[in-house]
C-alpha cells in the first residue's frame, strides 16, 4: 500500500519514521515511503550537509558575512555571470549594491541569504565545487544573483553561497520547507552527476544527537576562548548547571531533553519492527535491507547530546571531589592514629 501524504519539509519527511503506519494489530505497515527512508538511513554513501547559515538585514552585516566567508577578501567570490570578486574594496562595493536596490524597494526584509553545503569525503575536492557551483546555478541562477566561495583549506571540502534575497523580477526569496526540502535533496544529485556517491539525512535517524558542529556566532566566541579570551557564558551557565546536577540538584525546565530520548525510542521500535517485516519477506533485496536496519538498530547506544558530555564531566569532577575529600579524611585519621601511637 502507497503512503501518499506529501512531507511539508525535510524533516517532516524523516518524522514519518517515528509514527509509521501500521496494520490494526500493530504489525509495520511497509510503505514505498517507509521503505525508501529505510534505504536512506542505512546507506553506506557519505551524507552530506545543505543548511542555512543565517540572512544579513543590513548592508553593514551583508559585508561582514562577505568579509568572513571571504577571509577578509583573500579568497575570490564567484558571481552568477561568472564575475570573480577579489579584495575588500570589491566585497564592500557589492554589499553597498545589494543594500541599496533593497532599500529602493521599500520593503523591509533579509538583503541575503546564506547557506553552505560540504561533503565528507575530500579524496576528489575539485569534482565537489564543480557540483557546488552546478547547484547554486540551479538553484539561484533563473531569478537571484549570488556570491560563492569554496574552502580548500578545510578537512572536509565546502562552499560558502550568499544569495540576493531580491529578484530580478522584484519577488523576494522566501523558500518554504517544502521548497527547502527540494534544495536538500537536489545537492546529492549534483553530486552524483560528478561521480561522487552521496545521500542525505538527520542525524539522529542513524542514532546521532551530538551536532558535529556549531552555529557561526558560538564558533566565534570558542575561538575567541581558546585564542585567550573569556570563556562564552552560555557554556559557563550551562556546565554550572550540570555540576549542580551531579551534585543532586533536578531541573525540570528542560523539557527537550526527555522529547530526544522518546524520539530516540521511537526510532529504534521502528527500525525493529521494519527489521523484523522484512525479514519475513520472500524478496532477497528486502530480506538484505532488514539485515541492515537490524545492524543500524544494533549499534544504537544513548543519545549523547552537549549536555549529557557537560553532566558526564560534571559527574567526573564530583567523583574526583569526593575522592579527595575522602583522601583528606583518611590522611586525618591516619595522622591522629600516628598521634595517639606516639602518646601511648
Amino acid at each position: 500500500m502507497a503512503d501518499d501524504r506529501v512531507p511539508r519539509g525535510f524533516e517532516d519527511d524523516w518524522r514519518s519514521l517515528l509514527q509509521p503506519r501500521r496494520y490494526a494489530d500493530g504489525r509495520l505497515m511497509l510503505t514505498s515511503r517507509l521503505r525508501g527512508l529505510l534505504h536512506r538511513s542505512t546507506s553506506t554513501a557519505p551524507s552530506t550537509v545543505f543548511k542555512k547559515t543565517g540572512g544579513s538585514l543590513t548592508g553593514a552585516r551583508l559585508h561582514a558575512h562577505l568579509r568572513y566567508i571571504s577571509r577578509g577578501g583573500e579568497l575570490e567570490l564567484e558571481g552568477r555571470d561568472g564575475e570573480r570578486l577579489h579584495g575588500r574594496d570589491a566585497i564592500k562595493e557589492a554589499a553597498v549594491d545589494w543594500a541599496a536596490d533593497d532599500l529602493q524597494t521599500g520593503k523591509v526584509g533579509q538583503i541575503a541569504k546564506s547557506y553552505v553545503v560540504s561533503y565528507p569525503d575530500d579524496r576528489d575536492r575539485e569534482a565537489v565545487y564543480r557540483a557546488g557551483r552546478a547547484l547554486a546555478r540551479s538553484l539561484f541562477a533563473a531569478n537571484h544573483e549570488y556570491l560563492l566561495v569554496p574552502h580548500r583549506d578545510t578537512a572536509h571540502p565546502h562552499i560558502h553561497i550568499a544569495v540576493r534575497a531580491l529578484g530580478d523580477d522584484g519577488s523576494r526569496l522566501r523558500p518554504d520547507d517544502a521548497t527547502y526540502e527540494r534544495w536538500r535533496a537536489s545537492w546529492p544529485e549534483h553530486l552524483h552527476s560528478e561521480g561522487l556517491p552521496a545521500v542525505t539525512s538527520p542525524r539522529w535517524t542513524r542514532g546521532l544527537v551530538q551536532r558535529g558542529g556549531c552555529s557561526m556566532a558560538m564558533w566565534r566566541l570558542e575561538a575567541e576562548y581558546l585564542d585567550g579570551g573569556a570563556p562564552p557564558r552560555v557554556l559557563v551557565s550551562a556546565a554550572d548547571r550540570a555540576l549542580e546536577e551531579a551534585r543532586g540538584r533536578s531541573y525540570t525546565d528542560q523539557p527537550w531533553i526527555p522529547a530526544i530520548h522518546a524520539r530516540h525510542d521511537a526510532l529504534r521500535r521502528t527500525y525493529r519492527d521494519a527489521a523484523f517485516e522484512l525479514s519475513r519477506s520472500p524478496d532477497p533485496a528486502d530480506r538484505q535491507l532488514g539485515r541492515r536496519v537490524a545492524a543500524l538498530e544494533h549499534q544504537f547506544g544513548e543519545p549523547i547530546t552537549r549536555r549529557t558530555e557537560l553532566v558526564r564531566a560534571a559527574e567526573d569532577r564530583v567523583r574526583v571531589e569526593q575522592l579527595e575529600a575522602w583522601l583528606k579524611r583518611d590522611r586525618q585519621e591516619r595522622t591522629l592514629d600516628r598521634d595517639l601511637d606516639l602518646s601511648r
